[in-house]
């Protein structure tokens, strides 16, 4: 037992351990340990109840309604049996309903309540046939048996006989010597007495009786075999056998200590004593078995005895039949009383059954109705949401509408400036033809005149020309060092408008930056179609890395050759794992901007590696279409 209950100790709660509950049930003798064996089968029924374990709960009450039955409780027997049979009729387990329908029928029919306890066991076979379980020939047995022990009682004998004789055939040949089969043999003979069949009572109770080693194997079954003998033979005038039968069966339940079976004994050897007229013996044999009889409370047996008494011991014969009266009206009234709390006993059930539906289907609307408001403040939540969303969306589109405006304005004051420029350049171009060259002309034909001329007056004209010379030297210097100067420079304003979303985007999130490019390209005779979506390109990117990327420098790389423009925008973040198929509105947008102008372009991002994004367009691919610039969304 100590080693079960540890068991149970460390079983995990959440499967409940039934089948070691039941064998602690087994380790507990029901007789000597009573109120220990019903404390435990209080704690496994609390048990089972705490962990909603229905197959649990109907198997404890099985168990429990045998152990009541030991006790000699019908009424608590059937309490158990009754709850077991609706539980497991509403698991659908037609084995374990069987079950509990055979002890329901059994409390019955200890109650006295035979046509009740008859539907029952007829209701055990039904669900019987029904069952799948490969070991339930044992329970046919004995439901057919207990069927005829009820149609005994009833007096319907040959029903009775039927049932014992369809019990047998369920057994197997190797069964043949088994306990099932003397226990059948011995209620059929029991049977065949009552209905007056002597002769087959006999053939039946020899075949139990005439094995002597039962004797050792199972006396109880032995006494009431030889006990049974002996009646057919005293019915049949077989006197000579009688009495010798009847007091070893009582040898054998004074040794078992079987004291509700003594009167039973006592009453058939005062019955064989009065018929060979020894009325003394038989007035002491009677004495015995009624004084047993009121001790142990065994009223069918002294209710036998109280009528032979009147036959046999006629000067008290009036009081005998008061005696018996009085018993037969008690009997009635316990009986009357215990079909009364079986009645009390159903209503009660029915009652706790119908007040629990109505609270589970009560529970079952509450639980409906908090779904239905989790669902309707779900349903709230991503509207507000969703709204939240589209407002942040429409703030973005107006955002970027007017940064879009704003870059037009810029193409329009860069293309400005360079026409600016190209009119300085002609301004410069015609004072160099106008002002240097036409000096020049005037210099070259003076000269070409004074060659050979050595005068003082041709002397100081070459003097004035050459000053001339020097001047117009020095004007040649100046423009040439400021064409110089600004040739070197490469200045664009394509280069300062990346300079200046880097400074307005990643400096005002206090992101490092670096801007590297070809100085050597003219990125100012870049189409306006690429600007523009190369642009929109790396304000993307650094949107992004702003948005998602937790870095702290961002580098952009600008390439250009004469079939082609690059960009390749690279920061130091968190990086993140590329999916195959999965992108984003920035990434479609991207797309579509590099479809568009004929172009390419690649992501390469890990985990903890930052993310590159290298973009290539042809220099000479013209846009079929452009559609207005918006930017539709982020990544």
């Amino acid at each position: 037992m100590i080693e079960i209950m540890t068991e149970l100790e460390a079983t995990a709660t959440d499967t409940l351990p039934r089948s070691l509950f039941l064998s602690l049930f087994d380790k507990i003798d029901a007789k000597t340990h009573t109120a220990l064996k019903r404390e435990a089968y209080r704690e496994a029924l609390k048990m089972a109840d705490m962990a909603s374990d229905s197959m649990a709960i109907g198997s404890f009450l099985i168990d429990l309604s045998q152990f009541y039955w030991t006790l000699g409780s019908p009424d608590s027997t059937f309490l158990s049996s009754e709850r077991a049979y609706r539980i497991f009729s509403e698991l659908d387990d037609p084995f374990l309903t069987a079950r509990s329908a055979y002890n329901l029928a059994a409390a019955q029919f200890a109650a006295s309540d035979y046509l009740q306890a008859e539907q029952t066991a007829i209701n055990s076979l039904t669900s019987l046939e029904a069952s799948t379980n490969e070991n339930k020939a044992p329970r046919f047995i004995a439901t057919y048996n207990l069927l005829g022990s009820i149609a005994s009682k009833l007096n319907a004998f040959d029903r009775a006989i039927e049932y014992r004789e369809t019990a047998l055939e369920y057994l197997s040949p190797d069964e043949m010597d088994s306990r099932a089969y003397y226990q059948i043999m011995n209620n059929l003979g029991n049977t065949q007495i009552e209905a007056g069949a002597y002769k087959d009572a006999l053939n039946s109770l020899e075949k139990v009786a005439g094995n002597t080693q039962l004797k050792e194997d199972n006396p109880h079954l032995y006494a009431m075999a030889i006990l049974n003998r002996g009646r057919a033979n005293f019915a049949l005038g077989n006197l000579e056998a009688v009495e010798e039968d009847y007091r070893e069966a009582l040898e054998i339940r004074e040794a078992l200590n079987e004291t509700r079976n003594l009167p039973r004994s006592y009453y058939y050897l005062a019955e064989y004593f009065w018929s060979r007229q020894d009325t003394s013996q038989a007035k002491d044999f009677l004495k015995k078995g009624k004084e047993i009889a009121l001790e142990t409370e065994e009223l069918d047996g002294l209710q036998d005895i109280l009528k032979l008494q009147m036959l046999v011991d006629r000067d008290n014969g009036a009081q005998y039949g008061l005696e018996l009266s009085e018993l037969k009206d008690s009997l009635i009234q316990e009986e009357r009383s215990l079909r009364d709390k079986f009645a009390r006993v159903r209503y009660q059930t029915d009652q706790y059954i119908a007040e629990n539906q109505f609270l589970s289907r009560q529970r079952m609307i509450w639980i409906w109705i908090a779904i239905g408001v989790l669902l309707l403040g779900v349903a709230l939540f991503i509207i507000i949401d969703q709204q939240i969303r589209n407002q942040k969306l429409r703030f973005l589109q107006q955002q970027q509408e007017a940064n879009q405006e704003i870059f037009n304005l810029m193409l329009t004051q860069n293309e400005k400036i360079e026409e600016g420029k190209q009119e300085e350049q002609k301004r410069i171009s015609e004072e160099l033809h106008d002002g240097v060259l036409g000096e020049m002309n005037g210099i070259r034909m003076v000269l070409l005149g004074l060659n050979g001329k050595e005068d003082e007056n041709s002397v100081a004209l070459r003097a004035q020309a050459i000053e001339k010379l020097k001047n117009v030297q020095e004007e040649i210097r100046g423009i040439s060092h400021a064409l110089s100067h600004a040739a070197y420079q490469k200045f664009s304003n394509f280069i300062v408008s990346i300079e200046d979303l880097l400074q307005n985007t990643a400096g005002a999130a206090n992101l490092e930056y670096d801007l590297e490019y070809d100085q050597e390209a003219d990125w100012d005779g870049v189409s306006g179609e690429l600007k523009i979506n190369l642009y929109r390109i790396i304000q993307e990117c650094l949107q992004n890395t702003i948005k998602h990327a937790r870095a702290t420098r961002v580098t952009v790389e600008l390439g250009a050759t004469c079939e082609s423009l690059e960009a390749r925008i690279r920061d130091n973040g968190r990086g993140f794992q590329k999916r195959r198929g999965k992108r984003g509105i920035g990434q479609k947008n991207i797309t579509s901007r590099v479809q568009r102008l004929g172009g390419k372009w690649e992501i390469e991002s890990a985990p903890g590696s930052g993310t590159e994004i290298w973009v290539q367009f042809p220099r000479r691919q013209t846009l079929v279409d452009t559609p207005p610039e918006v930017l539709e969304g982020s990544v």
